[in-house]
């Protein structure tokens, strides 16, 4: 995605950048329709490497495993990651084996963070989504009886 592509060359210590992505260019269902998925991303260079700091906020659209009831949820992640050039990943075992972070790989001078946000969306989205932590599920009544369904 042409909108998440920095060039490294302009990053000199740090640089900061700003995205707003319309919902439909993500190809995820659960992103909620005429919503925008905003990216803070703060970058530091260190030699040919970059350590990317950065806020994602999204909306999801997302329907209770137990009551069945639509319902939103916002989601805001803060995700730390490397960017390493292609032609360095030689020496990854070694530089990183202590880092708890992700690493991302970059080719010639253009860092895509698009594949970090897709996974950090992803991720985000619930197995098992409930409305609330208490929701008691599907309630069904039948004439004077109640029953009520646990999923």
């Amino acid at each position: 995605m042409k909108e998440l592509e920095i060039n490294s060359m302009k990053i000199e210590d740090f640089a900061i950048f700003d995205f707003d992505i319309p919902f439909a260019k993500w190809n995820i269902d659960s992103l909620k329709d005429n919503s925008y998925v905003k990216v803070h991303s703060e970058i530091h260079r260190v030699k040919n490497r970059f350590i990317a700091k950065n806020d994602i906020v999204f909306t999801l659209q997302l329907e209770c495993s137990r009551c069945l009831r639509h319902f939103e949820k916002d989601v805001a992640e803060h995700i730390d990651v490397y960017f390493e050039n292609k032609r360095n990943l030689s020496s990854y075992d070694t530089d990183y084996k202590d880092i708890d972070s992700a690493i991302y790989e970059y080719s010639g001078s253009i860092i895509d963070l698009t594949q970090m946000v897709y996974d950090t969306i992803i991720t985000s989205i619930p197995m098992k989504p409930l409305c609330s932590p208490d929701c008691k599920g599907i309630k069904l009544k039948d004439k004077d009886i109640d029953i009520k369904l646990a999923l």
